[in-house]
């Protein structure tokens, strides 16, 4: 999957291209085969972090020669979605979050589902679909929606505490990293998550950035909201680094400021996180309502990629 757009920038290729080597044809492998998913509850991560990277993989393929977009937008609407839509709000029988109490998985989980929701309806030109995984950033209520990932606001600092910080860093940024994306995804669809709650990710980003070195950081003990459980700090004297998605939310920042009546940007193209696109590159195709910014927002275009 992961080569995929190297092989979209690089065609035609050298050797002539066997058909899983042309750009799209692994895909097209997987959407003709994959039917089903299934395993202990660790599926539930795999449909969630595979889901939002197929699906913004697809959509980069879109319009290339022999990729079966239809056939692709198919297997992730019958296959990963219905997953996806389950853990986070429970399928027929209402039983969400594979059966546990509603905060027993961290933040990522929820995170990852929502980010595969909003990827694959924008692939597929969804706008209810992507609006359940609006709403479920707004509103959900597992450990991924916004209130509940960033539990805790440290107002004096501008700082708010991040549902797995002083959990290993892996975790932690990897949670973080989602939520990014699925920020990304929506701000190019003309929905401002970045802002929601008075910039409660944009807190959370620079809290755990400055984590590592501890410096004075207020901090509570439970890492969701029913259960205490251990949390471990990093080892003294460790570097305090500046990851990408606290960039990315200065970025929203400097964005909006700047923004002016003629600067949303509300389309797919160009495709990549640190890109902005012009207004020569959008092509309207649907339009969504954002209850925060009002009725006169649209969006333009098929899908935006983190």
């Amino acid at each position: 999957m992961g080569g995929e757009p190297e092989r979209r920038i690089g065609w035609p290729c050298p050797s002539g291209g066997s058909a899983p080597a042309r750009p799209g044809g692994r895909l097209n492998a997987w959407s003709s085969t994959l039917t089903r998913i299934k395993g202990n509850a660790d599926r539930f991560l795999a449909v969630g972090i595979y889901g939002w990277q197929f699906a913004n993989v697809g959509e980069l393929m879109r319009g290339y020669p022999g990729f079966d977009l239809g056939r692709f937008q198919n297997m992730m609407r019958t296959v990963f979605y219905p997953m996806n839509d389950d853990f986070l709000y429970g399928g027929d029988d209402g039983v969400s979050h594979n059966g546990a109490c509603i905060a027993n998985y961290w933040a990522n989980w929820d995170l990852c589902n929502m980010a595969s929701v909003m990827a694959i309806g924008i692939l597929c030109d969804d706008g209810p679909m992507f609006d359940r995984a609006v709403n479920y950033f707004r509103n959900g209520a597992g450990n991924g929606s916004i209130r509940h990932a960033v539990p805790f606001l440290y107002d004096s600092q501008g700082l708010a505490q991040w549902q797995e910080s002083g959990r290993d860093q892996g975790h932690t940024m990897m949670g973080m990293g989602q939520m990014g994306a699925i920020c990304e995804m929506a701000w190019n669809q003309g929905v401002d998550l970045y802002g929601a709650e008075s910039n409660r990710f944009m807190k959370a980003a620079q809290y755990v950035a400055k984590r590592p070195g501890r410096g004075g950081l207020g901090r509570h003990t439970t890492a969701d909201r029913h259960r205490r459980r251990r949390q471990t700090d990093p080892p003294p004297g460790t570097p305090v680094l500046q990851p990408g998605f606290v960039t990315r939310a200065r970025v929203h920042l400097e964005r909006v400021a700047a923004r002016g009546a003629d600067g949303l940007h509300l389309v797919h193209a160009p495709r990549c996180a640190v890109d902005h696109v012009t207004r020569a590159q959008q092509v309207e195709r649907g339009r969504h309502t954002d209850p925060e910014r009002g009725s006169g927002d649209q969006v333009t275009g098929r899908a935006a990629t983190p």
